[in-house]
């Protein structure tokens, strides 16, 4: 994906008239997990101004933490730098998110499953074994990213579980639309694309 400025961004939802502008627009500026939704939204003559709306506020959240200056006298790698700044923005979401369970949102960033392909989709068991710890703890850890950790305790609605469809005993879990979008700027401010 290629990250174009703010100011080469289709002006407006009409613009999406043109064929050549919208299937542009899908490629240069959209996640691929994103792309199907937004076509299929283009084709059925659904308005694409949130889609809009979407990447040009992920672009502006991720230009402020691109462009934080560093303090003086820094002396780690640039690399660093962004793994603070994304360290920051998973901050922004819950000042006091511990570092396994930031762990347990980037491992369900990479393998959450996509609804489309459910039978494929690796069970919290996995994940858990995957990042070196009990499903016990994996499974608190999703619940503190979803729907709640403990009774009356909100969780931060970022990931979903469900049961998966050959083993009712095992959970599988995919990334809500607020998740998605989390994800979709921690992977721009890693890979420095600022904007």
């Amino acid at each position: 994906m290629t990250t174009l400025p703010l100011a080469s961004l289709p002006i407006s939802a009409a613009t999406f008239q043109d064929p050549t502008i919208t299937i542009g627009f899908a490629l240069d500026c959209l996640e691929d997990f994103e792309i199907g939704p937004f076509l299929i939204d283009w084709r059925a003559g659904r308005s694409l101004e949130s889609w809009l709306q979407h990447v040009i506020s992920i672009r502006e959240e991720v230009s402020h933490w691109s462009t934080h200056r560093e303090p003086s006298g820094a002396v780690g790698t640039p690399v660093i730098a962004r793994l603070l700044q994304a360290a920051s923005l998973l901050k922004s979401e819950a000042r006091d998110m511990p570092l396994g369970v930031s762990i347990a949102f980037f491992a369900a960033a990479m393998y959450g499953f996509d609804s489309r392909s459910l039978s494929d989709a690796m069970t919290l068991e996995e994940l858990a074994k995957y990042v070196d710890v009990s499903p016990t703890t994996m499974s608190q850890h999703l619940r503190y990213l979803g729907s709640g950790y403990r009774q009356g305790t909100p969780g931060l609605g970022l990931v979903e579980t469900a049961r998966h469809p050959d083993n009712g005993r095992k959970k599988v879990f995919f990334l809500t639309a607020k998740g998605r979008n989390l994800a979709a700027k921690l992977d721009r401010v890693l890979a420095g694309s600022g904007g």
